[in-house]
Parts: structure tokens; sequence; C-alpha cells
């Protein structure tokens, strides 16, 4: 079940369907059974199909969940969640990749967030990559300048918005 992605959802799901070229995009896919949720998953079919699976935090103070710690822990049981969500939703995929979208990451959890990047990997065998901060801010720029050279109306509405603001003069 798909509901109205937030704008930083958005974002990602443009950045993976324009940049990542994923084929199809959804937003809040969800479990009845375990109330799971994960905010953005795009399906790239080409070759072996491939599943990228987000989180996307894009509070513009930091990540919002309290202590270094409580973030830390909150983001592993997410992930821990959304793994099992999507190796049983997408069972036929070749890869699956987790991701962490964070436009604001404070500098003392960057180091915890790597470490539970490593450990789920260590854990699961899939990779959760870390998108925070600048790489955020440059996957986004990419999007950006990808707005401002095409002028084709989307199907999607955080791309379009782009393209509006990439060509005002």
């Amino acid at each position: 079940m798909s509901t109205q992605a937030k704008a930083g959802e958005m974002l990602v799901g443009a950045y993976h369907k324009f940049i990542g070229d994923c084929d199809f995009v959804t937003y809040q896919k969800t479990s009845l059974d375990t109330q799971t949720e994960v905010d953005v998953v795009g399906v790239d079919l080409d070759g072996e199909q491939e599943i990228y699976a987000c989180e996307v935090v894009t509070h513009l103070g930091g990540m919002g969940y309290g202590s270094y710690q409580e973030n830390r822990d909150r983001l592993e049981r997410k992930f821990k969640r959304a793994e099992k969500l999507v190796t049983t939703e997408y069972d036929t995929a070749g890869t699956y990749t987790f991701q962490l979208w964070s436009l604001n990451t404070p500098k003392g959890l960057v180091t915890p967030l790597s470490e539970l990047a490593d450990e789920f990997e260590d854990d699961t065998g899939y990779e959760l990559e870390l998108v925070m901060n600048d790489d955020y801010t440059e996957r986004i720029q990419d999007l950006r300048d990808l707005a401002s050279s095409k002028n084709a109306q989307t199907n999607d509405l955080a791309f379009r918005f782009l393209q509006i603001f990439e060509n005002l003069s």
C-alpha cells in the first residue's frame, strides 16, 4: 500500500528514477503483519532485479530521534525490519541495497552509523549505504543538474518542481 510521500522521500525517489535508472519507485511500503514501513523502494529490472530500500531522514535540524545512541538503535531496528520486509516482498531480486538518506547527520553520529552499516552487512550480507550530508547534497545536486537540462514534463512531482526551480530567471 502506498500513501502520499513526504518531500524528502519524493526527492530520493526521483533520484532513483532519473539518476539510478529504477524502473519503478514506491513510497511508504508497509507490511500489515509486522507494522514495518520502508520510506522508498526503487526497483531496477535491467538485468538481475535490483532493489533499493531507503530510509529517508529529512530533518533540517539533525536526526531528531534523541541521543546518538537512540538514533543508532532506532535505525538499526528499522533496517532489520526493512530487510525482512523487502527480501520477502521482492524475493526474486538478484541484489538488495539498503540506504540511509540523511540531509543533516551530526558529526558525532557518523561513526556510530558507519559501524551500524558494517554490522548490518556482516549480519545480512546486504550493503547498507550511508547517503549523508555532503553525499546527500551531491546526489540531489546531480538531480538538480539533470532537471535543469530537461524540459519534458514527467509524472514525478519532485523532479518537476526541480525543473521549474532550475529554470527560474
